[in-house]
Parts: C-alpha cells; structure tokens; sequence
C-alpha cells in the first residue's frame, strides 16, 4: 500500500503516495561504512558524555558523504529510462542527481516497485543518537520528486490499482487538495501526488514536493499546484 505520511522508511520499501510538506526518505546507518561513522562521532560535540539517557544531534553533511549510505539501502545513481518509463519534463525545483532503487512493496500480486527520486542537492542530514557507548545513526535526505514503478497483472484499470492495495477510497491515497482525472479515466492526480495506468498491467505513482511549501501544525498534504503535476504527467513516456 502507498501510505499517506511524511516520512518514507527506505527499507520498508513502501512508496509515499501523498505529497509531504517537507519529504524526507530516512535511511537507518546503523551498518553504514566506517568514515562517515568517523564524521558523526569523531567531534567534541558528538563525543560529549551524554550519560544514560539517550540524545540525539542533527547536522548537515555533503552528498559524497550520504553516497555509502543510500547505496546500503539500495539506491544507485539512476541511468536510463526507469523501467520503460523517460521525463521529459520536471519542475524547476527538482535539481540534481536523481537515485534508482527497487523495492518489495510487501503486496503478494505486485512485482518489484522501480523507485526515481530526485534528492536536493543541499538537504542531507544525519541525525546520531548516542546511549551509553553505543551510536546509531539516521540519513534524512530531502527529496522533491520521486516516480515509482509498480507492474501487475492485477491493474487492469484504475479501480483494480485500488483494490489491490485494500481500499477503494482515493482520498486515502490522494490526501488534500483538488483531485482531477484524466480524460480517458487511466489516473487521478492532486498537485502533490498521481497515480496512473498508461497501460493494463503498469502502475506509475509520483509523488511532488515543492521545497517552498510550507505548512503549519496538521497541514502534512498541501495542495500543491495540479497544473505543474500535469505538465510532468505529459512529459512520461515510454522509453
């Protein structure tokens, strides 16, 4: 299922189907590489005596520094179409190197879902917790667009999407904002979040989040801008 909620763990392999206010993908680095490790817990500020009690620190590291850790959860620079699929068009807010991954989704009728993100250039973190002697590690990598893949016999249309994945409400998957379908009835989209069958037998979710949108309090689903998500639906097409 394609959850409604802010923040996507990577390993779970679940895709977030409505836009978040601030995406974020949080990859656990608890098996991460060495010199990264080395950067987390080498300074004076994140080898202070913390005590019992657990703590936590954030700070902003490079993208060669998150590099090791996407790749411990399967995310690899992309190359090519994503699973037959090329875009012609993103947002001007989408910038810098797009990451590929493949994931189970968890759903017995689905094959392996074929993930596009496009992370910020600047919005890696690290958040450490230390308890005791011992040190684990999160990634938050901010992203702006992400694409997935799903294939399935099962999809033979949009209504079928939904009932593989329990439920027949949009709105579950949709969240806020102005919901609008396509002509021919093959997808819905908001201005954050689209959900599509080009084809029987072909899902394409994307997910967009624009780093300007900013909520308040419960406001997780902002509207977006469904014009600006239609222009990136038109620009899919088969490689």
């Amino acid at each position: 299922m394609h959850p409604s909620i802010k923040y996507l763990l990577a390993a779970s392999g679940a895709a977030v189907a409505a836009g978040a206010v601030t995406a974020a993908v949080l990859l656990p680095l608890g098996g991460a590489p060495a010199p990264l490790n080395r950067a987390l817990t080498g300074s004076a500020a994140a080898t202070e005596d913390w005590g019992e009690c657990a703590a936590s620190r954030v700070e902003d590291i490079t993208r060669e520094e998150a590099l090791a850790y996407l790749e411990i959860e399967g995310y690899a620079p992309a190359q090519g179409p994503l699973d037959g699929f090329e875009f012609g068009y993103l947002p001007e807010y989408v910038t810098g190197e797009p990451f590929d991954a493949a994931w189970d989704d968890g759903v017995e009728a689905t094959g392996a879902e074929m993930n596009r993100t496009w992370f910020t250039e600047d919005g890696f973190q690290a958040e450490t917790w230390s308890e005791g002697s011992r040190d684990d590690s999160m990634l938050l990598a901010e992203e702006t667009m992400s694409v997935y893949v799903t294939r399935s016999e099962a999809f033979t249309d949009l209504d079928a999407y939904f009932e593989v994945y329990g439920s027949s409400d949009r709105a579950d998957f949709l969240g806020d904002g102005e919901t609008r379908e396509f002509d021919s009835g093959a997808g819905v989209y908001t201005g954050a979040v689209a959900i599509w069958i080009p084809e029987p037998g072909v899902a394409v979710v994307v997910n967009l989040s624009d780093p300007d949108w900013v909520g308040e309090g419960e406001e997780h689903f902002p509207a977006g801008d469904p014009e600006e998500m239609l222009r990136v639906l038109e620009g899919i097409t088969w490689a």
